[in-house]
């Protein structure tokens, strides 16, 4: 330190000797091979190791030398040892797509999925409040008609009994009723007890002849029969007065070739129908220009259709295929001034079902509605 300016060459001289141990590293093998390899070894194939120091950096960047911890002299170039890493991001962005579209994939997959399990449980809860609500209709429509008979059987059954009903012509008209009335018991409980039987699938149909079978039960139609009972009788309303014309008129094409039939599912359909008709579409005959319910058959193609057609008021497009329905009527059971169960045209489903064909309702022209009944030739 006392040396003068300018002799600090002679300081080695004065100190004496001095060893520095160390090594000597290859620059070019220090700053491209080993980091070449080492990325090699470690980065994933859209990562690129960039050692060009002029190079615009990547989106990783580190010092080499720095990391080691190498001093480096002041006099060497700024950037020597600085290396960045390059990424490619096509690769990366397109299994972000690919998962984008998966997720939104499976996102929609699961909105539709819970849109139709909404959607089929407020179908499902749809149909059981109507089911629950014709059940309560039938209830209420079986209570009334149950009684109504009821109460005439034994309203006459008490007067004859108390001797009421002193003269034989007197006695006779109570007679009259309450078998009439018995007649209409058993025509209910024969039309529950014929759907238990149509649902069990119980129809055995043959070929025949559908004219016949029609004009066999002709007589008893236009005496205003509902139907027939257990043992094929016939369950009589008031008959109209000898000088009325009749409310039906038969139509029937000659010549039709047979169907497969039975003689009750022909009974019920004609007369269920009829009394459908005649229910809510009752002929006036007062009103000039009247038109009778016309019963007709006739060919068509390979099928022979029967219709009941009627100038009612028509059925609403949106009832059409539900008035078919077990229980099924138009409107509410307390506001209802028809009678009826629900279970006539249900019966007529069924009938035509079990004999292979099939039962519609169409707008009339001119006013009304067409019943038809589709059944398949026999040969």
């Amino acid at each position: 330190d006392d040396l003068p300016p300018g002799a600090h060459c002679l300081k080695p001289l004065i100190v004496g000797p001095s060893l520095t141990q160390g090594f000597l590293l290859d620059p070019r093998w220090l700053l491209e091979d080993l980091p070449s390899e080492a990325a090699h070894e470690v980065l994933d194939t859209n990562e690129r190791l960039i050692l060009d120091p002029s190079a615009p950096p990547g989106q990783a960047s580190f010092d080499i030398l720095k990391e080691l911890g190498v001093e480096i002299d002041p006099s060497l170039p700024p950037r020597l040892g600085h290396a960045s890493i390059a990424i490619d991001t096509a690769a990366t962005e397109q299994r972000y797509q690919t998962l984008r579209l998966r997720f939104l994939g499976l996102a929609l997959m699961l909105i539709v999925s819970l849109a139709f399990g909404l959607i089929s449980l407020w179908r499902s809860v749809t149909q059981q409040i109507e089911q629950v609500q014709r059940m309560e209709n039938f209830v209420a429509a079986v209570t009334h008609e149950l009684r109504t008979p009821l109460s005439a059987i034994r309203l006459h059954g008490e007067m004859l009994l108390d001797g009421w009903a002193t003269s034989g012509e007197q006695q006779q008209e109570y007679y009259r009723r309450i078998v009439r009335e018995t007649g209409r018991l058993s025509s209910l409980v024969e039309r529950v007890l014929e759907k238990s039987r149509l649902t069990s699938g119980q129809t055995q149909a043959v070929p025949g002849d559908l004219n016949h079978e029609i004009r066999r039960l002709q007589p008893s139609l236009q005496l205003g029969a509902l139907k027939s009972d257990v043992d094929g009788d016939r369950v009589p309303l008031e008959p109209a007065p000898d000088d009325e014309p009749s409310d039906l008129v038969f139509y029937l094409e000659e010549d039709l070739p047979p169907v497969f039939l039975t003689s009750e599912a022909i009974a019920t359909l004609v007369a269920n129908l009829v009394e459908n008709a005649r229910k809510y579409a009752p002929v006036d005959r007062r009103v000039p220009g009247w038109e009778p319910i016309r019963i007709s058959t006739r060919r068509d193609g390979g099928s022979v259709l029967l219709e009941v057609a009627d100038r009612g008021p028509g059925i609403p497009v949106e009832e059409a295929d539900k008035i078919f329905e077990a229980f099924y009527r138009i409107g509410s059971e307390a506001t209802r001034t028809a009678p009826g169960t629900g279970l006539g045209l249900h019966l007529c489903y069924l009938q035509a079902r079990a004999l292979g064909g099939e039962i519609s309702v169409h707008e009339r022209e001119g006013g009304g509605s067409v019943f038809r009944v589709r059944l398949e030739a026999a040969g």
